[in-house]
């Protein structure tokens, strides 16, 4: 194109709403960020197929067919943090932690980094299944846990856990002190 600075437009092809383009300067942008697992392109494969013309401000153009492809990465996996309660004297599982990939296949692994529980608590690195292995005294303890996805990336969250007493029961204690006469 021989003439006046060169204009940019986007013309006639199925993707390019999901695109903007610099008038002046040719420069595109993806109007949101692209999401390989969830392609949002007319085909669904992540291709996004383009038209940019470009003219000379004196009736001269071009057009030509742009294909952007965009590219799977490893994102990190997350790791929902709940707060879980038990009672004194209890021992077996008290709850689950929700972990979730958006990487299509990732296997994740979960496992125990810190805090003041970890002698009294285990997770179970595939299913996320919080377990209480031992009695443990009423109070507020913390288990911090990392999530690990198979192409190095992680998070990692606190847990608090809450155990409670566990109260005696009263009419157990009354009935084996009554006494009846005849």
């Amino acid at each position: 194109i021989d003439g006046a600075a060169p204009s940019y437009a986007l013309v006639g092809s199925a993707d390019d709403s999901l695109f903007t383009i610099n008038p002046s300067t040719g420069e595109l942008s993806f109007v949101n960020a692209p999401d390989f697992e969830n392609p949002t392109d007319a085909g669904s494969k992540s291709i996004d197929n383009l038209s940019v013309q470009v003219s000379d401000g004196r009736g001269a153009q071009v057009t030509h067919a742009l294909e952007v492809r965009v590219d799977d990465v490893n994102e990190t996996p997350s790791l929902t943090a709940v707060n879980l309660t038990s009672s004194e004297g209890f021992v077996g599982d008290i709850g689950s932690l929700i972990m979730t990939d958006p990487d299509v296949d990732d296997q994740l692994t979960l496992s125990i980094v810190g805090g003041d529980a970890q002698a009294f608590f285990s997770v179970d690195p595939s299913s996320g299944t919080v377990s209480q292995e031992s009695s443990v005294a009423p109070g507020l303890y913390t288990l911090q846990v990392q999530l690990h996805d198979a192409n190095g990336m992680s998070t990692t969250a606190t847990l608090l856990i809450r155990i409670d007493a566990v109260q005696p029961s009263l009419g157990a204690a009354n009935s084996a002190n009554s006494t009846s006469s005849n």
